[in-house]
């Protein structure tokens, strides 16, 4: 089984919890959500895209039909859309902010520089 172009180690069942770690035939481990986890796998290797597509349309999916449970006027929905990414680009805007401690176009590269060593030192 994979998931894109990488082998995981498949589990003999998808655990009964939301979230769960995935481990890849090369040793990475990653936390998945059971709904991203069943979306993402395949039986055969998939490109960036491909994997990007599957996803998406699941995610695309699970919108309508909840778009469809609140029976939204179709008047609504470029703002309830709008809405919602505006929302996701200021949390992660926040998330950067709390993580480099300032706004991200104004970091310098020496900081980028620094975690990069950071990781590398970490990795070796």
């Amino acid at each position: 089984m994979f998931i894109g172009d990488k082998k995981i180690n498949a589990p003999k069942s998808v655990p009964d919890e939301i979230e769960f770690n995935v481990q890849f035939e090369d040793g990475i481990v990653v936390r998945m959500t059971k709904k991203m986890f069943e979306a993402s796998v395949s039986e055969v290797p998939l490109d960036a895209s491909a994997l990007q597509d599957r996803r998406a349309a699941k995610v695309a999916g699970d919108i309508l039909k909840l778009l469809l449970e609140w029976d939204i006027e179709m008047g609504d929905l470029k703002y309830i859309l709008d809405l919602t990414y505006n929302s996701t680009v200021h949390w992660k805007e926040e998330c950067e902010e709390l993580l480099w401690q300032s706004k991200v176009n104004q970091i310098k590269l020496s900081k980028v520089n620094e975690v990069l060593d950071l990781k590398n030192k970490n990795n070796a």
